[in-house]
């Protein structure tokens, strides 16, 4: 194994245990010293891989959007669409969103933090927003041969921003699961609805 792919791996270790310390306290109250211990590393070797705390907190951003990402590519790719009308590629897209991101508890958590973070930090606001921009892009794709560019964009934002919304208050409101789906489920059926009533 090369030392890049050795350096790459420790980095990823360091930023899972990131993401480990922000589930248990806030980011402010996280030390190095904590990312290191969770990370089964001694502190000062961490220097070696980041040079201060924010720096592995944008690490952890890009983590974030990558992985979701490519599990969503992955996720698209496989589906068979041809025969689907677009109420049902939204539809789908929603149900696959809930369950992978909307209803993950952990990542609603980590994601009310990383915003409180953007208000005072110029570099994790423009990479959160480099975050949502691409998510944006990538879901609307199958809308726009029907809506056109700008409002596949317009449409799918709307949506993110309500999907988000639903995950704060999840966690806000200690909502569970079901609860939270059932919540989501009829009042994207009444969206859906809106957009397309003709189907």
């Amino acid at each position: 194994m090369g030392r890049k792919n050795i350096q790459q791996e420790r980095q990823l270790q360091i930023i899972k245990a990131l993401n480990r310390c922000l589930l248990k306290k806030s980011y402010k109250e996280t030390t190095i010293k904590d990312i290191a211990a969770e990370a089964g590393i001694n502190h000062g070797m961490l220097h070696y891989y980041f040079k201060e705390k924010e720096e592995i907190l944008l690490g952890f951003v890009d983590f974030i959007l990558s992985k979701h990402k490519n599990e969503f590519i992955r996720w698209r790719d496989a589906q068979q669409t041809g025969d689907m009308t677009q109420k049902e590629i939204l539809k789908s897209f929603l149900q696959y969103t809930n369950e992978k991101i909307t209803l993950n508890r952990n990542l609603s958590k980590v994601f009310i933090t990383l915003w409180e973070i953007s208000l005072n930090n110029r570099k994790v606001k423009s990479q959160i927003k480099r975050v949502y921009q691409e998510w944006i892009e990538l879901a609307c794709e199958p809308l726009k041969s029907s809506f056109g560019d700008e409002s596949a964009k317009q449409i799918m934002f709307s949506m993110v921003a309500y999907l988000e919304g639903m995950a704060m208050f999840s966690v806000v409101f200690n909502m569970g699961k079901d609860e939270n789906r059932q919540i989501l489920e009829r009042f994207e059926e009444r969206i859906l609805n809106s957009i397309f009533p003709e189907e």
